[in-house]
């Protein structure tokens, strides 16, 4: 069991509380409306051995992995303002991609598009790791940027820039899109490998398959994950 048991189980709880009423977390848990309450407020801290018997009981009824999904789904059906600005789904789909990318030890974490910034905090937070948004626009004036280009699914030329001084040299990094989308995939493995020379360790994709992206050239041979596979969407 990972350490420090009782704050995580307590960050659970107060992301699954911006999805889940307090009812629902109780049938999920067995744990009384009232302490649950308690618990999400910090007016008490579960023991340790009760921490870990409601962890277990929320990921054996795979909690988490329904609320990443029913994101997911909001995500697919153009509601994105019901998903990737909403912090408990944020919190939650970070909590997933950190069990597993912590192990790959990365410096920093990279996301494309801008929207993706509240799961890119959450994982940056958890991970306790720099975080750098590569965006489509200059987001600062003062900023020295790196900028690739790629061809967007319509044809037509798209730029990303990603902050310089962000990535330091040989860094490890993990790295954040919505879709797996060859061509973006391209661009940032361009960007980051050739002009900011530091290393991709993972592609994430929030979207699609892993086998999309498959027979895509980067050149740092990247783990590839994906969000939606992870959850088991629509499976």
């Amino acid at each position: 069991m990972e350490k420090g048991i009782r704050s995580m189980l307590v960050n659970l709880l107060v992301s699954l509380k911006d999805i889940y009423t307090f009812r629902e977390l109780e049938a999920v848990t067995g744990v009384p409306q009232n302490n649950l309450w308690k618990y999400v407020s910090l007016s008490m801290v579960p023991e340790e051995p009760t921490a870990k018997k409601i962890y277990e009981e929320i990921r054996s009824k795979k909690v988490i992995e329904k609320a990443v999904a029913s994101m997911i789904q909001y995500i697919r059906i153009g509601e994105e303002w019901r998903s990737y600005w909403r912090t408990g789904y944020c919190d939650l789909a970070g909590y997933l991609l950190y069990e597993k990318l912590q192990f790959l030890k990365p410096d920093a974490i990279v996301v494309y598009p801008e929207k993706l910034m509240g799961i890119g905090i959450s994982l940056s937070r958890l991970l306790k790791k720099k975080l750098c948004v590569a965006s489509s626009n200059k987001l600062c004036r003062s900023q020295v940027y790196a900028v690739e280009h790629f061809i967007d699914g319509h044809g037509y030329p798209s730029l990303i820039y990603l902050p310089r001084t962000c990535l330091p040299k040989g860094s490890k990094t993990v790295v954040l899109v919505e879709n797996p989308d060859k061509q973006v995939v391209e661009a940032l493995s361009r960007l980051i490998h050739y002009r900011l020379q530091a290393r991709i360790t993972a592609i994430t994709t929030i979207l699609g398959s892993t086998s999309d992206l498959y027979g895509t050239p980067m050149p740092d041979n990247p783990k590839i994950l994906s969000l939606e596979q992870i959850v088991g969407f629509n499976q």
